[in-house]
C-alpha cells in the first residue's frame, strides 16, 4: 500500500508544493509517514491473521455475510473507482494503468464475478472477466477525461483526494479497533466525505487547507459512529468469530469476554502498536529534518541557534530509539503469533 501510494506522487505535485509554499509546504505528503506506520505496526498483522485479500472480503469477515460486503462495495465503486479515481487519473497520468486496475478490480472481481455470477450460480470465465475490466477501464477514463478538463492544477486533483482519503480514512481504522462500527457507519462515511469535500474546497480558503482536512475528517467520521450506534450492531457470533481469528488491537473488551479471552489483551495490543508507531516516527521525522537541514542548509530554530547542534541533535535522537520501536513492533507480532497459534 505505501509503495502504490508513493508510486502514485507525481514530481510536478512536490515541485509544485515547494514553488508555492517552500519545503516545510510538503506537511501533507509527510503526513502520510503516520499513516503507513499506523499500518506496519498495528494492522497489517491484523489483515495478515485475516487472511483475505480484497475490502469486500473483509467486509463479510468483519459484518458477517455477503449482504455486508454487497452494500460496502458498491459504495467503494461509487467514490473509488467513479469519483477518489477519476481525480487521481486526472492528475496522475504517469500512473494512469495502476490506477485503472484498481478501479476494474472493484467492477470485475467485486461485482461481476462476485455477486452477479455468484447469485446466477455460474463460474465466470476469464474472458468474461477481461471484458468486465476493459469496460470498467473506458467508463472510469471517460469520467477522468471530464473531470480532468474543469481542473486547473494537478494540485487540486491531488487535495480532492487526500480530502476523500481523509474523511474515510478514521473509518477504515475504526473498523479495526471498534467491535462497533458497522457496514452502514462505513457507507455513511462514504458519502459524507463526498458531500463534505466540495464544501470544504469551496468555502474553506486554501490557507486553511488543514482546516478543510479535519471538517471533512470530524464531519465523516460523526457520521459513521452515528450510523453505527443508530443501526444494530454485527451479529455476535460474526463479531466473535473476527475477534478470535484477527486478534484485532483496541476497544473490543465486551467481544473478548464473550470469546472467553481476557479482556484486556486488545488493550494492551493497541498500546504496543501505538507506542512502536510513535518512536518510529521519530526516527521517520528525525532522520528527515536532521538530513533536510543539512543538504539544504535551512536556518534552525531560534532556540538552538547552532546548525550543527541541531542537525546532530535530530540525527541522534531518531537513531537512538530504534531499538525501541523495534522491540515494541516484534513483542506485538510475538503475541498476535501465540494468540494465533
Amino acid at each position: 500500500m505505501a509503495a502504490t501510494q508513493f508510486a502514485a506522487d507525481t514530481p510536478l505535485l512536490v515541485a509544485g508544493l515547494v514553488a508555492v509554499g517552500g519545503i516545510f509546504a510538503l506537511w501533507r505528503p509527510w503526513i502520510y509517514a503516520l499513516a503507513f506506520l499506523l499500518l506496519a505496526f498495528v494492522l497489517a498483522a491484523c489483515w495478515r491473521r485475516a487472511g483475505v485479500l480484497t475490502d469486500a472480503e473483509l467486509a463479510e469477515l468483519r459484518y458477517g455475510g455477503r449482504g455486508a460486503a454487497l452494500v460496502f462495495t458498491y459504495a467503494q465503486v461509487l467514490v473509488r473507482s467513479l469519483i477518489m479515481l477519476t481525480a487521481l487519473i486526472a492528475a496522475l497520468a504517469s500512473t494512469v494503468d495502476t490506477h485503472l486496475n484498481w478501479g476494474a478490480s472493484y467492477w470485475a472481481n467485486d461485482i461481476y464475478k462476485r455477486y452477479l455470477c455468484g447469485w446466477r450460480g455460474v463460474e465466470p470465465s476469464g474472458r468474461s472477466l477481461v471484458w468486465v475490466a476493459r469496460l470498467s477501464n473506458v467508463l472510469i477514463l471517460a469520467i477522468a477525461l471530464a473531470v480532468m478538463a474543469r481542473l486547473d492544477s494537478i494540485k487540486l486533483a491531488w487535495e480532492l483526494s487526500l480530502l476523500l482519503g481523509a474523511g474515510v480514512g478514521v473509518v477504515l481504522v475504526l473498523r479495526w479497533v471498534w467491535w462497533r462500527i458497522t457496514a452502514w457507519g462505513e457507507v455513511a462515511a462514504i458519502g459524507a466525505s463526498a458531500v463534505l469535500v466540495p464544501v470544504a474546497l469551496a468555502l474553506i480558503p486554501e490557507d486553511y487547507a488543514p482546516l478543510r482536512m479535519l471538517l471533512v475528517a470530524a464531519g465523516s467520521t460523526a457520521a459513521a459512529a452515528c450510523a453505527s450506534l443508530w443501526t444494530a450492531a454485527a451479529e455476535a457470533s460474526s463479531l466473535r468469530a473476527f475477534y478470535l481469528k484477527v486478534r484485532p488491537p483496541g476497544f473490543w473488551g465486551p467481544v473478548a469476554r464473550e470469546a472467553g479471552m481476557d479482556a484486556r489483551a486488545p488493550l494492551v495490543q493497541r498500546a504496543r502498536g501505538l507506542g512502536a508507531t510513535a518512536l518510529c516516527a521519530v526516527t521517520v521525522f528525525g532522520l528527515l529534518i536532521g538530513i533536510g537541514t543539512w543538504l539544504v542548509e535551512a536556518t534552525p530554530p531560534a532556540r538552538l541557534p547552532h546548525r550543527g547542534t541541531w542537525i546532530a541533535l535530530n540525527i541522534g535522537v531518531a537513531l537512538a530509539v530504534i531499538p525501541l520501536w523495534v522491540k515494541l513492533g516484534a513483542s506485538g507480532e510475538e503475541r498476535g503469533l501465540r494468540t494465533e497459534d
